[in-house]
């Protein structure tokens, strides 16, 4: 009789304690959506958020402890895997990739086909630039009964590409000729390559453009030693990692570089920059905050004005958040450097807009394979 007594009362605890939480979680999304507050930290890979058990769970009452707490167990377990990311032998996460069809992959790169067309067909040269994944197929650190196709996948698309005159630039195959550890280029909580990668990426390119145009970018520019690292410890958690938690993977060290050698940013109006001034968001470095993964989107601005260092050169770089460090590096060659938004689509219109000597198309795994991503003629694009 005495047991069964406190069973009931265990099972009132439990109850109450369940409403208590859900009305707290249901109170927290009115008042996110009412008003806009947001309550959470930890940010969801969800598509839609419009369903109501999304929304439920983004509301829910100390999230961020419970994804913490659920990190720290799985961590004893030794489990690899957590709200869809999988962590690799070396620690660092993935959203592993399925397997895509070859009519798939042809389909998708019809539309860089066409672009690659159009712009040759404007006296521009064009290259795509593939930049390296978060897993290396040659050193995969898969755990045992685990798979990722993302290289695979990729490579056949880039073999497609070649087959139809698309000039390709393989970063990963890059890094492997210059012996470079690919993880070491990426974060292990985002699915970003570092700061350190898009110097490299730029240098690759600034190569490419001296040997498709003859404007050949200043030595110092297009040389890593010429950059010194401005390292920030424990600084990060990317959007994987915000899937998981800091405990999870922990969370990674910044770096974003600076020139060693003299350079200003001439304005129209006659005042000059250093690169510091006109490149790095200073506020970005002020205190790390692991509930915002837009650390790395935010790291570098596009300068205004020219550099002492560049070239009479236009580039165009479509691209996607992957790329948004990049022009702060390209601008140190070229004189006018211009950035279009991958995912907005493919525009013929940009082309005539910035009328660019080069362009550079450079999506991420994720806008290669997205099904929104037109492709816009002249005068077609969306208002």
């Amino acid at each position: 009789m005495l047991n069964q007594y406190k069973e009931k009362m265990i099972a009132i605890v439990f109850l109450v304690f369940i409403t208590a939480v859900g009305g707290k979680a249901i109170y927290n999304e009115y008042q996110y959506i009412k008003y806009n507050v947001n309550t959470f930290h930890y940010i969801d890979l969800i598509e839609d958020d419009s369903g109501i058990q999304s929304q439920f769970f983004q509301n829910f009452p100390k999230r961020k402890q419970l994804v913490d707490l659920n990190a720290k167990i799985r961590c004893v377990l030794g489990q690899r895997e957590m709200r869809g990311m999988l962590k690799l032998k070396n620690g660092h996460l993935i959203a592993p990739q399925e397997k895509l069809s070859d009519t798939y992959i042809h389909q998708q790169a019809k539309r860089v086909i066409r672009y690659s067309n159009y712009c040759k067909s404007q006296g521009k040269k064009f290259v795509f630039v593939q930049p390296i994944l978060k897993i290396d197929e040659y050193n995969k650190q898969l755990p045992a009964g685990t798979y990722d196709y993302s290289n695979e996948n990729i490579d056949r698309f880039l073999t497609y590409l070649k087959q139809n005159g698309v000039e390709v630039m393989d970063i990963r195959s890059c890094m492997r000729s210059d012996g470079l550890d690919m993880y070491d280029y990426t974060y292990k909580t985002d699915h970003h390559w570092t700061i350190g990668a898009a110097l490299y990426t730029s240098i690759q390119i600034e190569q490419w453009v001296g040997e498709a145009t003859g404007v050949t970018a200043e030595p110092e520019v297009s040389s890593m030693a010429s950059y010194q690292p401005i390292t920030y410890p424990n600084w990060h958690l990317g959007l994987y990692g915000q899937q998981t938690g800091q405990y999870f993977a922990g969370t990674d060290d910044f770096t974003y570089y600076e020139p060693t050698f003299y350079v200003s940013f001439m304005n129209i109006n006659g005042t000059a920059s250093s690169f510091y001034e006109g490149a790095v968001n200073r506020t970005q470095y002020s205190a790390a905050d692991y509930s915002s993964r837009s650390t790395y989107d935010n790291a570098l601005y596009l300068p205004s004005g020219t550099a002492t260092t560049s070239k009479p050169m236009s580039i165009y770089v479509l691209s996607d958040s992957y790329a948004f460090p990049l022009p702060a590096y390209l601008k140190l060659a070229y004189s006018e450097c211009n950035y279009g938004f991958c995912p907005e689509g493919f525009r013929e219109s940009d082309i005539t807009k910035w009328n660019p000597d080069v362009v550079v198309l450079m999506p991420f795994y994720t806008s290669t394979f997205s099904d929104k991503i037109e492709y816009y003629p002249e005068g077609e694009e969306n208002k």
